[in-house]
């Protein structure tokens, strides 16, 4: 018996581009939807964590966005469905796949610790400056390597291997500044603050601060957690126990970021930012700005 291959029209260029463009927003959709609903924990937002965490890529979420758009519309040639509503389908099906591919993981919440404000803050105080408004780069200032390590050596071997923390916590402390706000206006509700180690790859989210005060043209947060730590890492000047990274987020301000290396967990690791007042949501801000964690 003779088989038949079915032949699809052809209803030329112009077709293949509404078909095309029509699978376009069927990704789109459902790239809007998702970072509706889930928010930090949307797929775009977990594949930019991803990229980073592996490939040590900073690519912003529009980037990303914009590339699943593109590969929503040449899916459309890959189904060659036939219909708008089916080129809209196929385009959609592109993010649904790679939402199963990428899990789904809320940053758990790190308790504060009012205790740790009154240990001896650490001399290394690096100061933050905000994600840029023209471009997706992350400026931040390191702060220097504190001289005490943990390398624990044998009085007879001096090449005995380096011994990895495992359960220790690293005592923090966070001071945001809020140039123009006012102390009653403020809900410390709506603030993120993220904190990540990335030696050992730990991602907490920081509970309300400890200590909130106010002048008549400024506000400042204190937030103080122990953040727990894992590992080690060698460098040209001494031993890193934990390689910290802080974003704030506070609406009505870029979203800024801080970070400070590890190497004595006795000491309060301290890091201090003043956000810089702006009039672009946070939505937005975050559609340009490169998500390492």
């Amino acid at each position: 018996m003779a088989q038949f291959e079915e032949v699809r029209p052809y209803g030329g260029a112009g077709q293949t581009v509404s078909l095309s463009l029509a699978g376009a927003i069927g990704v789109a959709a459902a790239i809007v939807a998702d970072f509706v609903q889930k928010g930090d924990a949307s797929a775009v937002n977990q594949v930019q964590t991803y990229l980073w965490n592996y490939f040590g890529l900073e690519i912003p979420h529009l980037a990303i966005a914009g590339l699943l758009i593109l590969a929503g519309s040449a899916a459309v040639f890959v189904n060659e469905p036939t219909t708008k509503r089916a080129a809209f389908t196929t385009g959609a099906s592109v993010l649904a796949i790679l939402m199963t591919l990428m899990p789904v993981s809320e940053r758990p919440t790190l308790a504060s610790d009012p205790t740790v404000v009154g240990i001896p803050a650490s001399t290394s105080q690096p100061e933050a400056t905000p994600a840029p408004e023209s471009h997706g780069a992350v400026n931040s200032l390191r702060g220097d390597v504190q001289p005490t390590s943990f390398e624990m050596r044998s009085p007879s071997v001096e090449t005995r291997p380096l011994v990895r923390v495992q359960t220790a916590t690293v005592p923090c402390e966070i001071v945001i500044t809020l140039p123009g706000a006012q102390l009653t206006a403020i809900n410390t509700s709506e603030i993120s603050v993220v904190l990540h180690d990335d030696i050992s790859r730990a991602t907490f989210r920081l509970a309300s601060p400890v200590r909130a005060t106010g002048t008549s043209n400024e506000v400042t947060l204190v937030y103080a957690a122990r953040m727990p730590v894992g590992g080690s890492k060698r460098t040209a000047t001494g031993v890193l126990v934990a390689d910290l990274q802080v974003r704030v987020e506070a609406p009505n301000y870029k979203i800024a970021f801080a970070s400070a290396q590890v190497s004595d967990l006795t000491v309060t690791t301290r890091m201090e930012l003043t956000l810089v007042p702006s009039s672009t949501p946070l939505q937005l801000q975050r559609l340009y700005t490169p998500r390492k964690f």
